[in-house]
């Protein structure tokens, strides 16, 4: 009998299963939590990592004594990760500066389509206007030299700030500005999504074309076949493309160039970490014209690479300044909040598996500095002649 009570009294109760139950889903739970996070964040020495780099933010907004802001806070955090692999060419973008740089790689800018110079006065004078912008609209004009935004004087304004402060702006603004002649106008304008054509060309004397490539990003390509045709069907009998100060671009646009302009063969190749070759080629369709080609130390990336194929096929004269030197390409890794990681994730060479990186760019083979009157595009000229 006595036995028996005792079974009773020892008996798992209603309650004890469901609280048992309860536990262990809890911690079943939690381990699914965890398993999940290390998953996520690339196993169990990350996930350390992580949860000391959250440990660190409470401590800086929570005992801290003086203003935090934990945004501000934790964006620095971020941008030392990328920075500590040391690569130039890797960084952190924030929300904002990632929508910034996809406008930029569209060659869209938010703005009213005017590149502003600044002069010795420290007055600005209106250097360019683009193509269907806000400011071509107005009848804004080159040689402008602006008075004042809303009424108030710009004078002693950069061109950064002026800039930064009509962005700002949310509808209708006035810009006053005098023209060469000393006439005063006032043009009525609203902020506005504009493309900035990528490429510029004109003929030479002495039928040369000329092709200025800024960058090579969305509609280079297609920029530049069109000016090509433009050019050879005004009598080109040589192409000089200028691709200084070019931070380069897309991949996909440069192999697109380098088709239309060379023979058969390899145009691009690639290696990924593994040492695999991922080789591009073009077809036989090309351009019979004797090239050359303009660069500088600021001509990198996709801009050296392209010169140094051209030379390599023995199609163009390579004229200005040592380049910088890149043989890398980067992608974007978008992150939940909208920011972005903007990684090196794979090598390239050139067809004769030159790594620019490792030769420190390309010297010229005619090699001189810009000087007065643009001596680098004189000199390219003369190659021609």
């Amino acid at each position: 009998m006595l036995q028996k009570l005792n079974a009773f009294l020892n008996r798992p109760t209603r309650v004890d299963r469901v609280i048992t139950g309860c536990m262990l889903t809890f911690v079943m739970t939690v381990l699914a939590l965890g398993i999940g996070l290390m998953v996520a964040v690339g196993g169990w020495g990350n996930l350390v990592r992580t949860a000391k780099f959250a440990e660190i933010l409470a401590v800086v907004e929570h005992i801290y004594i003086g203003e935090v802001d934990g945004e501000e806070v934790a964006d620095a955090g971020f941008q030392a990760m990328v920075a500590a692999l040391n690569d130039r060419w890797s960084y952190y973008m924030d929300a904002e500066a990632y929508k910034q740089y996809q406008e930029r790689s569209a060659n869209l800018y938010t703005g009213i389509g005017v590149t502003l110079q600044a002069k010795e006065d420290g007055s600005l004078e209106v250097s360019a206007v683009e193509a269907d912008s806000p400011a071509e609209t107005a009848g804004m004009t080159v040689g402008l030299t602006l008075k004042a935004l809303n009424g108030v004087p710009v004078k002693g304004k950069t061109v950064q700030e002026l800039s930064g402060e009509i962005r700002a702006i949310e509808g209708e603004f006035t810009l006053s500005a005098v023209d060469g002649q000393g006439k005063e106008h006032t043009f009525t304008l609203a902020v506005a999504q504009v493309f900035s054509d990528p490429i510029e060309y004109k003929m030479l004397d002495g039928e040369i074309g000329y092709i200025r490539i800024k960058n090579f990003d969305d509609g280079c390509a297609d920029g530049a076949r069109a000016a090509l045709e433009a050019l050879t069907d005004q009598g080109a009998r040589a192409l000089i493309f200028d691709v200084r100060s070019n931070g380069g671009g897309y991949v996909s646009e440069l192999t697109s160039l380098l088709d239309t302009l060379l023979p058969k063969g390899e145009i691009f190749v690639s290696v990924d970490d593994k040492g695999k070759e991922k080789v591009t080629e073009s077809d036989a369709n090309c351009v019979e014209l004797p090239m050359a080609v303009l660069v500088n130390a600021g001509s990198y990336s996709a801009a050296e690479y392209f010169a140094a194929v051209l030379r390599e096929y023995d199609v163009a004269a390579v004229v200005g300044e040592a380049t910088t030197g890149k043989g890398r390409s980067q992608i974007n890794v978008p992150l939940l909040d909208g920011s972005a990681v903007h990684v090196s994730s794979k090598r390239y060479l050139t067809p004769a598996r030159v790594d620019l990186s490792e030769t420190g760019g390309i010297v010229p083979d005619v090699a001189l500095e810009l000087g007065e009157n643009d001596a680098q595009l004189a000199a390219a000229m003369e190659l021609f002649s």
